[in-house]
């Protein structure tokens, strides 16, 4: 948050100066080495697998060393492009929700700015999120890439990271914890940001309502109509019209009913 010492808003620094976006840039580029370093172990140590491309060769056909390598620099390729993919959309949701967050922060705790300017900025923001909710690209990337794929992605390795354990070794064991542990925390930290949109909007026009309610001359009146007419504002998540707190325990729900589902399917 800005200092009211100083004329440029900036953000407070959490850990090692650094601020919360940079913080949270940090986190998700180890959830992007993490889940690269997952992939990477996966198809170095048992290419053979069915989970394979290179398993579908039949083995009455020889198969050269440098077919080999070429299957697996295929399978490098695939998994760390769509790693790298998942990086970009999160650091895109992270930058607008991060900000939006900021900014609205920085309106309820600010004294220098009047009434009616925090009406104009809300109002902005308001704007800009809706047009962000409305986009086909934002919800193609971020509900296909940061709710469907994450939840998926969780439930199906949770199941094989129980199921599994007695038949597999440590290297092919720790990918699948390693993927479930990436979707449960891409979840909490995608959502979190996302829900703070809408929690710190509804601050605002509280301290605005508060704000206006000092007062009774003709232009108090007009800014407390016009703080009537605001309404809070949150991204959209899934089939969620406004993301909130209370979405990151029922996306972890979701996640433990599919898994205790897939674990009574499939006893063995």
């Amino acid at each position: 948050m800005s200092s009211e010492n100083e004329k440029t808003p900036r953000m407070v620094t959490i850990i090692c100066s650094l601020n919360i976006i940079e913080l949270y840039f940090l986190i998700a580029l180890f959830m992007i080495g993490q889940i690269a370093l997952a992939a990477t172990l996966m198809f170095a140590v048992v290419p053979g697998m069915i989970q394979y491309v290179y398993s579908v060769v039949e083995r009455k056909y020889s198969v050269g060393l440098q077919a080999f390598v070429g299957f697996i620099i295929f399978e490098g390729y695939s998994k760390l492009s769509m790693t790298c993919v998942k990086g970009m959309v999160c650091f895109n949701v992270l930058m607008g929700t991060l900000g939006s967050n900021f900014w609205l922060r920085f309106n309820i705790g600010s004294t220098r700015l009047s009434c009616s300017s925090k009406i104009r900025n809300f109002r902005r923001l308001d704007i800009l999120l809706r047009n962000v909710n409305d986009s086909f690209t934002y919800f193609l990337l971020s509900v296909i890439l940061l709710c469907w794929i994450p939840c998926t992605m969780a439930s199906i390795n949770g199941f094989a990271s129980i199921r599994f354990r007695p038949v597999l070794t440590i290297f092919q064991y720790l990918p699948f914890v390693g993927l479930f542990l990436n979707g449960i925390l891409l979840i909490a930290i995608i959502l979190t940001p996302c829900a703070g949109v809408y929690e710190e909007s509804k601050n605002l026009k509280a301290a605005l309502m508060r704000q206006t309610c000092q007062g009774g001359d003709r232009q108090i009146k007009l800014l407390r109509r016009e703080v009537l007419t605001l309404k809070p504002f949150g991204i959209r998540y899934g089939t969620v019209r406004v993301a909130k707190r209370i979405d990151i325990l029922l996306s972890y729900t979701f996640i433990a009913d599919y898994i205790f589902t897939l674990l009574l399917t499939f006893p063995e």
